[in-house]
């Protein structure tokens, strides 16, 4: 699951104006920006000029991110009252760095801490032997639950993974894969090269010999 640009912009908007999670009614934002970027509230025109998108593209996008379970909503005919979930804020504290390459790491980190047990693993366990912050793991946390890779429980105290029988042994299989790759880049050899040439063997020695002559192995 990718989270378009504005998506993301508009989901870190709510968790910096927000006080908590799923606090009913945060943020409202007024109809009458309908045709123009202009609003009567100060939230509406922050949001209007960060999106650059009138109040039915808002609905829109607000909508896809309701069906994620991102954000919380309900409006009447001039307002459209917004706020962030639980998992909204799990998602916009997450940062530029490849989210699926960190969530793999991640992913293995809850493997080999949980082992065969069914004891979880903590967020600043994992934050503490990925380097990275608490915000950021439990970002990528709640985005490895939605995708059903992880189970996760969520306390005024942090954030705790685990991983059920069938969630371990996709995630072994998984980095068997990524191990598999690994290796297969490192046997090849980087001073093989391949020569494309003509019928001119004279041009095709010299060639070669000087390939040879600069450490490299051309194939015959």
């Amino acid at each position: 699951m990718a989270l378009a640009d504005n998506e993301l912009w508009l989901l870190r908007y709510l968790d910096k104006h927000c006080d908590s999670p799923d606090q009913g009614g945060c943020i409202s934002v007024d109809r009458d920006w309908a045709n123009s970027i202009k609003a009567k509230t100060d939230h509406g025109k922050a949001i209007a000029s960060g999106l650059e998108s009138t109040y039915d593209q808002l609905e829109s996008l607000v909508s896809r991110l309701v069906q994620l379970g991102f954000v919380g909503t309900s409006r009447d005919s001039s307002y459209l009252d917004l706020w962030i979930t639980a998992a909204g804020q799990d998602a916009a504290r997450i940062t530029e760095r490849d989210p699926k390459a960190v969530r793999n790491e991640i992913l293995q980190a809850v493997l080999e801490i949980q082992g065969t047990s069914r004891k979880g693993v903590d967020d600043t366990t994992i934050a503490g032997r990925l380097g990275l912050t608490v915000d950021e793991v439990r970002g990528h946390l709640g985005i490895l639950d939605e995708e059903g890779r992880i189970g996760l429980s969520r306390t005024m105290h942090g954030r705790t993974a685990f991983l059920q029988p069938e969630q371990r042994q996709k995630a072994k299989e998984s980095a068997a894969v990524s191990s598999k790759s690994a290796q297969t880049v490192d046997e090849v050899d980087p001073r093989k090269v391949f020569v494309v040439h003509g019928r001119n063997n004279d041009a095709r020695k010299a060639m070669f010999e000087f390939l040879r002559t600069i450490g490299l192995h051309p194939l015959e």
